[in-house]
């Protein structure tokens, strides 16, 4: 199945909090008992800088410099959050896919226009979920 396009928009500074519902052709909720999740933001597509990646264990952002290149020094800063399978707003639902991220690393997310994907890993197999633009409107308050 090709991977679902849809443009996110966030905020800077705020509490970043996504759910959505991964179901199967017959709108059932897709078991992801035993899967992974992965999701990150770059500026553009093709860059090698990270904004943001989001896991099942958590967040890593850019920090004050805003991004992040893997395998280089800065290896990004750890925030608080995470992608939670099988996870409603308020409890465990079959295909519910939650994704949270702390204001304090949305507030060093530059603003702007960047691009992101999900992915949902089960062993050696990988589907790319969803892609899309990732707009995030500057904060006024400081």
């Amino acid at each position: 199945m090709a991977a679902g396009n849809y443009d996110i928009q966030a905020e800077q500074g705020a509490t970043f909090k996504l759910y959505m519902f991964y179901r199967d052709s017959s709108l059932t909720g897709v078991d992801l008992t035993g899967c992974s999740a992965e999701m990150q933001v770059r500026r553009a597509r093709t860059s090698d800088e990270l904004i943001l990646h989001i896991d099942n264990t958590g967040v890593t952002g850019g920090g004050s410099t805003g991004s992040y290149t893997l395998g280089q020094t800065f290896e990004g800063v750890a925030g608080t959050g995470s992608i939670a399978l099988n996870s409603g707003t308020a409890g465990s639902i079959t295909g519910g896919i939650y994704i949270t991220i702390d204001a304090v690393t949305m507030k060093n997310v530059p603003h702007g226009r960047h691009f992101y994907d999900l992915e949902i890993i089960q062993g050696s197999t990988v589907d790319r979920l969803l892609y899309g633009r990732f707009d995030v409107s500057d904060e006024v308050t400081l």
